[in-house]
């Protein structure tokens, strides 16, 4: 049986491939909130779970833009930026994104301790992704 972190990793590959063959059609912004959406989905999806089979379909589903989330923002910041701000924005997403990301392991783990279980954990993961997904489409 495969392992969730191998779905994830199939996924990730087809989810870059398929996004980057229309990225240029798209509006990006849309693009990532629905990612971030379809992301929220599947962390529903694994907390909700009673058995493997299922955790693997949400492993696979989250799988399939965790790649486009690390690739969107710089489009992003490249459509809405001029040349000479491009690189002076894209080190704030980055830095940001690093800090948060890292972060964010951390505040899963308190979470995790203070409540006693991940589910609670997971439902926080949920909503911080709902709460990205419409910063995302505000601009």
């Amino acid at each position: 049986m495969p392992s969730s972190q191998n779905m994830a990793s199939v996924r990730y590959d087809a989810g870059r491939i398929c996004l980057g063959v229309f990225v240029d059609r798209l509006n990006l912004r849309r693009v990532t909130a629905t990612s971030l959406v379809g992301q929220a989905a599947a962390l529903l999806i694994i907390a909700q779970a009673d058995n493997a089979p299922i955790v693997f379909v949400g492993c696979a589903m989250f799988g399939l833009s965790v790649r486009n989330l690390i690739t969107l923002p710089p489009f992003i910041i490249h459509r809405e930026f001029e040349a000479k701000a491009f690189a002076i924005v894209m080190g704030l997403s980055t830095a940001m994104s690093g800090t948060i990301g890292t972060l964010g392991l951390g505040l899963v783990g308190l979470i995790r301790g203070w409540s006693g279980d991940y589910g609670f954990a997971l439902a926080v993961c949920i909503l911080l992704e709902q709460v990205a997904a419409a910063i995302v489409l505000v601009g």
